[in-house]
């Protein structure tokens, strides 16, 4: 469907929804405007209408496709490693509630797929965080991000080299210990 549909849909989702809000079609009215936004590619809207949605109804049918259209709202938002994960991390944590909420869902293939993929967009964060830190000498802050990816992410593909990284700045702090008398903690 077009930009257009969907607005003039959404229009009229919100009208039923205003003007029979007792009616047993308001509630399919509200999942439709939050479906809608998103069709629009209106992520903040559609995630605070799904949101929404399921705080006025946790016990509907559509529960689980709402979390995963929740999730996907921020998935779709999701960044390039080098900026900000917010997006990114709540999409995962709403993509693992999901599975933990609904452990037979139908879609449970998917939602891991995006779960891998919001890992690996995380780790890439850390990974390049902690290589500018690397470069500029501040060995201890690169080592705590390369120990975050070792602990949290070893299904990545910066896994190996995070690895290799922390033994690198285990060895340069304890050269600039000894060259500068620097306390550092190991």
């Amino acid at each position: 469907l077009d930009k257009f549909l969907y607005k003039t849909v959404l229009k009229y989702f919100q009208k039923i929804n205003d003007w029979y809000p007792f009616s047993k079609f308001a509630i399919l009215a509200e999942l439709k405007i939050a479906d809608s936004h998103f069709f629009l590619k209106e992520y903040e809207e559609a995630s605070y209408s799904y949101r929404e949605f399921e705080s006025l109804h946790p016990k509907n049918e559509a529960i689980p496709y709402v979390i995963y259209q929740s999730a996907m709202c921020d998935y779709n938002r999701m960044d390039t490693v080098d900026r900000d994960q917010g997006s990114t991390k709540r999409a995962l944590e709403t993509f693992e509630r999901l599975n933990a909420q609904f452990p037979d869902n139908p879609e449970r293939e998917a939602v891991n797929e995006k779960i891998t993929e919001c890992q690996a967009n995380i780790a890439g964060n850390y990974f390049y965080i902690a290589k500018f830190y690397f470069k500029k000498k501040n060995y201890l802050a690169a080592m705590n991000r390369f120990e975050m990816i070792v602990e949290n992410y070893p299904e990545t593909d910066v896994y190996q080299e995070a690895f290799e990284y922390v033994a690198r700045c285990k060895t340069r702090l304890k050269e600039q210990v000894k060259d500068e008398g620097i306390m550092a903690p190991l």
